[in-house]
């Protein structure tokens, strides 16, 4: 059955208040992780800790979605790890940004 007009239109709108949702929170999350990196590492230059903050914010919107996936018992290993990941990728990225690799970044 072919929808309405009118019903492509409702969910093109909420297809577009979804992705502007989405948009505003992974900026959201960039602005907080630039944050915690210009607090911890001031020596980090504006343009590195925006790229690093980029990359993180994107690689954690990616596994996110491996988390909703799982079974709900699995879900907090799977957190766990995206907080190694992050922490792994920041080792290697800004070192002694994360003084303790078994911590999550942002408290």
């Amino acid at each position: 059955a072919e929808l309405k007009p009118t019903w492509r239109f409702s969910l093109q709108i909420f297809a577009t208040d979804l992705a502007e949702a989405s948009a505003s929170l992974q900026r959201a999350l960039v602005k907080r992780v630039e944050a915690v990196i210009a607090s911890r590492r001031g020596d980090v230059p504006a343009p590195r800790r925006l790229l690093v903050s980029q990359v993180i914010a994107e690689m954690t919107r990616s596994l996110l979605v491996l988390a909703d996936e799982v079974a709900f018992h699995q879900r907090q290993a799977v957190v766990r790890e995206i907080e190694r990941a992050i922490n792994g990728y920041l080792a290697e990225t800004i070192p002694d940004l994360v003084p303790d690799t078994s911590s999550p970044v942002v408290p």
